[in-house]
Order: C-alpha cells, then structure tokens, then sequence
C-alpha cells in the first residue's frame, strides 16, 4: 500500500467515524436513551472502525530499521 493510498483509506476512516457521530447524535436527541440494538448496532461500527484505525496507524510507523519484508503490512 502506497502512501498515498494510506491517505485515502484514513479519509475514508475519518468519513466514517463521522457518519458514527451523526447517527449516535440523532439517537441521542431524538430518543434520549439509546436501546440495546442501536447500541450494540453503533459498538460494532466502532469496532470496524478502530480495527482500521489500528491497521493505517501501523502501516504510518517508521520502519526504517526493520527489514523491507516487514513493511508490508496485510490489510485487515
């Protein structure tokens, strides 16, 4: 995976997350509790999300020491 290509899948992230926050803000205004479906609904696209997070974070690291087989990283 390029840098560039990084890039795009932690902009990808970003929008993500983002689209998260408008969900949990609409169910937090308009039903004021948030039941147990939408709950674990929105932990499991947290979870997606952090998982991606995770892999790109690790991907960004500097790697200069570490032979060039370690810097492919699979993708999750």
């Amino acid at each position: 995976m390029t840098d560039l290509e990084t890039i795009d899948r932690l902009c990808g992230v970003i929008e993500a997350q983002a689209e998260i926050i408008k969900k949990q803000a609409f169910y937090i205004s308009e039903v004021l509790t948030v039941d147990e479906a939408i709950s674990d609904m929105l932990e499991a696209e947290r979870s997606d999300i952090d998982d991606t997070i995770d892999f790109l974070k690790k991907k960004m690291q500097p790697v200069h020491s570490k032979p060039e087989s370690y810097r492919q990283v699979e993708n999750p």
